[in-house]
């Protein structure tokens, strides 16, 4: 996703680790916000300058082993992210270039609806491609459609969301946390 979102300069999901920026760019994080990493690239981006991912760059970031901490980094990155969503400048970035920029940043801001949509998508999409079949297959993969869409909820940017904004309301995540590194 990086490599195409990188030809046009779009790169959204930057990793703090490994991140250059010009030094005459003069960016600082803003304040209360985790995500510093979302934020440097926000702030570019309102400037109307590209993102762009360096293929050859590398770094290792230790993952939470299986689990609850994995889950507790996972929590930690959606609140992150929820916490951004909410930044003073990101409405600034759906305005910012293109038509297609524009559309690319909404699809990141708005992850919720995103996932609702896709996963309503792929439901009509499988009943779709069952009626040249008849109605018993039809029937058969709605009802596999709607008992599997509460297994892809449960695993979805949306459930992660949702969870992280009842954290972040009960009590706004700290601006400085660090990942281990090797």
């Amino acid at each position: 996703m990086r490599a195409i979102e990188s030809r046009f300069g779009l790169v959204f999901s930057v990793h703090g680790q490994l991140l250059a920026w010009r030094r005459d760019l003069a960016l600082s994080p803003t304040a209360g916000i985790a995500a510093d990493d979302l934020d440097l690239m926000l702030q570019v981006r309102a400037r109307g300058l590209r993102i762009e991912w360096v293929s050859a760059a590398q770094f290792v970031e230790v993952r939470a082993p299986r689990g609850k901490e994995r889950e507790l980094q996972a929590l930690r990155r959606a609140r992150a992210y929820v916490q951004f969503r909410e930044h003073p400048r990101a409405a600034a970035l759906a305005l910012c270039g293109s038509i297609a920029a524009r559309a690319h940043a909404w699809c990141y801001l708005h992850l919720d609806t995103v996932s609702v949509i896709a996963m309503s998508a792929l439901c009509l999409l499988s009943v779709a491609c069952a009626l040249p079949f008849g109605g018993g297959v039809v029937l058969a993969t709605l009802v596999a459609s709607i008992l599997l869409v509460p297994q892809l909820a449960r695993r979805s940017p949306m459930t992660w969301l949702e969870l992280a904004k009842v954290q972040e309301e009960r009590a706004p995540l700290d601006d400085r946390w660090e990942t281990a590194r090797r």
